[in-house]
């Protein structure tokens, strides 16, 4: 698990960049084999307010994603079992 915590200084930057998208940059240009653009992951924002958004779709296209205001993760899933990759199924981006 990733726990990526933003330090107050990077407000400015939040404005302009939503953290999602400096997570999945950060862990784009890693060297872990086991994660690349192609990866499924799930970005997350706001869980549990009226405006919550959760969408599962490869790196590369949540990159392109506007997830609004914060609070925001990222989860990267590992090996997953039926029920769990049908949740992640429900969430995927329809193109």
């Amino acid at each position: 698990m990733l726990l990526y915590d933003l330090k107050f200084s990077f407000k400015p930057i939040l404005n302009k960049i939503c953290p999602v998208k400096i997570i999945i940059i950060i862990l784009l240009l890693g060297d872990d084999a086991k994660i690349n653009k192609e990866s499924i992951a799930i970005g997350v924002a706001r869980v549990g307010h009226d405006d919550q958004n959760m969408v599962a779709a490869p790196l590369k296209d949540l990159l392109n994603m506007d997830f609004g205001s914060p609070l925001h993760s990222l989860v990267i899933p590992g090996q997953l079992q039926i029920l769990e990759q049908d949740a992640v199924n429900f969430l995927k981006l329809k193109k």
